[in-house]
């Protein structure tokens, strides 16, 4: 089976997010698979927090993104936060500040003289002050109380969260391999994608209520298997997709085509191959969904499907 094309990145166009830092707006950029920092000369910033000066937002988010396992990422990828991300927003430059004062070395040395050495503390003192000697993402993590990387991929852009999101997938699909514990969260951010196009796929094809959809369940499929789609207008069905589908379908808007749900597309340029589901009435039966092969053009600023 064939790998993610290593330009995937071509069909997705730069995303960015806003950030109160140090009282001005200021921008993380994803570009082409890197995230940037638009307004800071990142290596000075890094050196002036070194040596105790103020925290920088933009970069505390900025590591964050880089260091943020996969479960995480996923976990914020497979619904929509209900917290508004502008809070969000106003507790991390909050923390910021706690932060730039807490970690200047006046008040660490204040901390060491007046607590002791970390073994004669109460448990609690003692972890502070060793986050308060560790790392800017040690101390940010202790402040939201292990939900620091969590908050700061809610206070994302969606768009920025998706792109950040098809990098990790990417990079699990070149490894062919997905551990047991991401499996669950794959499948639940799998089904917020693709369910939506499976949904529209039906109307289009069986033009009747959605009660026969109600069971249909969304999983990734292992290693490198095909897609496959299963199920009947009557009793719902399996939709199994390989973890590329994300990048080079979905992450191209090219999941639902003239109605037709697309589960996988090769080429470049304006005409590709591609397979497509419809549904089908088989003899006397309910519709079931059938996978064909299918040609996507482009014209008029849009997708087209016609089947082979």
């Amino acid at each position: 089976m064939r790998p993610v094309a290593p330009n995937w990145t071509r069909h997705l166009s730069p995303a960015s997010v806003e950030l109160d830092c140090r009282g001005s707006r200021r921008r993380i950029s994803w570009r082409a698979g890197s995230l940037v920092v638009e307004d800071h000369d990142v290596p000075a910033e890094r050196a002036l927090m070194a040596l105790g000066g103020e925290m920088c937002v933009c970069l505390a988010v900025l590591d964050c993104c880089l260091t943020a396992d996969a479960a995480a990422v996923f976990k914020t990828w497979g619904g929509r936060s209900q917290v508004d991300p502008s809070k969000l927003e106003k507790q991390l430059a909050a923390s910021a500040q706690l932060a730039t004062a807490l970690k200047r070395p006046s008040v660490q040395m204040n901390v060491q003289i007046q607590m002791g050495s970390p073994s004669s503390l109460p448990p609690q003192l003692a972890q502070l002050a060793q986050v308060m000697r560790g790392s800017q993402q040690q101390f940010l993590a202790h402040l939201f109380k292990g939900r620091w990387t969590e908050s700061v991929l809610w206070a994302l852009s969606e768009d920025m969260r998706d792109r950040l999101a098809l990098s990790r997938v990417v990079q699990l699909a070149r490894a062919k391999s997905i551990d047991e514990s991401l499996q669950a969260t794959l499948d639940v951010a799998l089904t917020f994608r693709a369910r939506p196009a499976l949904e529209a796929c039906f109307r289009h094809w069986v033009r009747h209520d959605l009660s026969g959809l109600a069971s249909v369940a969304c999983r990734v499929a292992p290693g490198d298997d095909p897609p496959v789609v299963i199920g009947s207008a009557r009793s719902g069905g399996l939709v199994t997709l390989p973890l590329r589908w994300l990048p080079e379908v979905w992450g191209r808007g090219l999941a639902l085509v003239d109605g037709c749900f697309v589960v996988s597309v090769t080429g470049r340029g304006e005409v590709l191959e591609a397979e497509a589901v419809r549904w089908d009435r088989q003899h006397a039966g309910p519709q079931v969904a059938v996978t064909a092969p299918a040609l996507l053009w482009r014209g008029g600023g849009c997708w087209h499907l016609r089947w082979r």
